[in-house]
Formats: structure tokens, C-alpha cells, sequence
């Protein structure tokens, strides 16, 4: 498959309605980090090539705002906590946006709201450990 421009792909897709559709195997690459330039803190973490080690996940919201439904944030919230236990990562400090990797104003929600997402990061932690039970 060649890649243009514009292209793009993500290994999770979770829904307004919660709903998860898994995209592309966990262990293979998804193109979903691609940039000219890359944040200071991505490059030192995650290396030159962030798509060769992370894992996509596109949250879908009903508005331009991009505020999500409680749905779509309790099913992704779930799914990063089954991601960070399959991979041995921490909520914390492994669960990424594409802005802290691209600068990209993605999620918008997040992005505008960054406490929001410190509360999802935590969140997830809390369901690591409902899990790890």
C-alpha cells in the first residue's frame, strides 16, 4: 500500500455510542501519528517514528465542539486501560494525544479542556486496577 498525503489509519475507532470496532491488529502498524514535526517530549519517549509504537484510537463526537458522550469516553476509557495491561504501560504518563505528539488540535475536546483529559488518564488508571483484581 503506498501512503499519500492525507491518508490516515487508526487501530481503534470507539463510537458515540460506546461502541469499539477494532480497525488493525494491536501489533501492526497504524498510520495515525504522521507529522512534519514532532513535540520535544514525543521524540524522547516515543522515538523519531511514533506510529513504529503506539496505538491508534479515534473517539467519535456528535458536535464541532468535540465534546464526547459519556459513552464514547467510558468505552475508551476501558479500552486504554485493556491497552495499557496488554502492554505494561501506565495510564498516566502513556496515554498520548495526537497533540502531545504532533501539536495537532486533536482531540479538540481535550485540547480546549486539558484537565479533562488529565481526569481520563486517571480515570483509566482507576480501571486498570478494577481490572488487575
Amino acid at each position: 500500500m503506498t501512503l499519500r498525503p492525507g491518508n490516515a489509519s487508526a487501530h481503534f475507532i470507539v463510537g458515540i455510542s460506546g461502541e469499539v470496532i477494532q480497525c488493525i491488529p494491536s501489533a501492526e502498524m497504524a498510520y495515525h501519528a504522521g507529522a512534519k514535526i514532532y513535540t520535544p517530549e514525543d521524540l524522547g519517549r516515543l522515538g523519531h517514528y511514533p506510529n513504529n509504537c503506539t496505538v491508534g484510537i479515534e473517539l467519535c463526537h456528535p458536535k464541532a465542539d468535540g465534546q464526547f458522550s459519556v459513552e464514547t469516553l467510558h468505552a475508551a476509557r476501558e479500552l486504554c486501560a485493556l491497552l495499557c495491561l496488554q502492554f505494561g504501560l501506565d495510564a498516566v504518563n502513556d496515554i498520548w494525544t495526537h497533540h502531545g505528539i504532533t501539536t495537532k488540535n486533536c482531540p479538540k475536546w481535550f485540547i480546549d479542556h486539558p484537565d479533562e483529559f488529565k481526569a481520563f488518564k486517571q480515570d483509566a488508571a482507576g480501571e486498570i486496577k478494577k481490572l488487575s483484581r
